[in-house]
């Protein structure tokens, strides 16, 4: 998909910020079976990009995340510990992170990977490394047993 000129495609934060664009524009379409209300409307430093009630009555905030894959150093912001547990004192609420894997090859992006998932699921979403795995506790390389 084509959606960066030479000088976004050169910037992670632009690049990530493109694709993060894209998402807003046609997230709502994407789960309208599932969305009652829905909000977009946020502050900059809020801890959502967006927010639905379910058909059920509970309510997401979607923080959408960016990786970029090749690139030597990621740091994901991701939100405080305190603001997640005054957002879960309510039983309703459900923190979700809609993480996008990519690569830019001149000015195409090509995706790899969509996380959709409840913040208390993503270690368990996501591949562990070999440097991940040790500061888990767990053996670097991982033996396949037949």
């Amino acid at each position: 998909m084509e959606v960066l000129s030479a000088s976004t495609a050169a910037s992670t934060r632009a690049a990530g910020d493109a694709i993060q664009s894209i998402i807003e524009v046609h997230f709502p379409t994407l789960l309208t079976e599932h969305i009652g209300e829905y909000s977009a409307n946020f502050a900059r430093r809020a801890m959502a990009d967006h927010a639905f009630k379910d058909s059920v009555g509970n309510y997401h905030v979607v923080d959408v995340k960016t990786h970029r894959e090749g690139t030597a150093f990621n740091m994901p912001n991701l939100t405080s510990v305190d603001r997640l547990a005054r957002f879960y004192e309510d039983d309703n609420n459900c923190f979700v992170i809609l993480m996008v894997k990519y690569a830019v090859e001149g000015t195409q992006v090509r995706v790899s990977q969509v996380y959709f998932v409840p913040i208390e699921h993503l270690q368990r979403t996501l591949p562990l490394t070999p440097a991940r795995r040790a500061e888990h506790g767990r053996p670097a390389h991982v033996v396949r047993r037949a």
